[in-house]
Formats: C-alpha cells, structure tokens, sequence
C-alpha cells in the first residue's frame, strides 16, 4: 500500500531555521527608519487631534493620549 503524500513536513530544526531567516533580514523597522522619520510623522499625526472642535468652539482640546 502507497503511504499519502502531504506538503506539510515535520522538521525538528523548523523554529531555528526561522530565527535564522529572521536574524539575516534584521529588524524591518530600523531599515524603514533611515527613510521615515517616525517622531515628526506621530507630531504631524497628533497635531489635528488637538485642536478644538470647530463645530462647538466651547468644547475642551482633545489630549492625544485620549486617543
């Protein structure tokens, strides 16, 4: 009798191959952050939402935190 095929693979070294993978590429964020200034994109972001309500000019500024 012919034993099912699958593509599914049971590897005992999987999660090291994987944390090697992750290693080579290194850490996404700091390669996107040499081009993308992410503080000034956070204060350009958080401006709009402290200004006041414009349809109830009574109404208190909006923390960011709130948010």
């Amino acid at each position: 009798m012919i034993t099912p095929r699958s593509a599914l693979k049971f590897d005992l070294f999987a999660e090291a191959s994987r944390q090697h993978k992750r290693d080579e590429v290194g850490d996404p964020l700091q390669v996107i952050a040499r081009h993308i200034d992410f503080a000034e994109l956070a204060r350009l972001v958080g401006e709009p939402l402290t200004t006041p309500c414009l349809t109830n000019p009574n109404r208190e500024e909006w923390a960011p935190v709130a948010v």
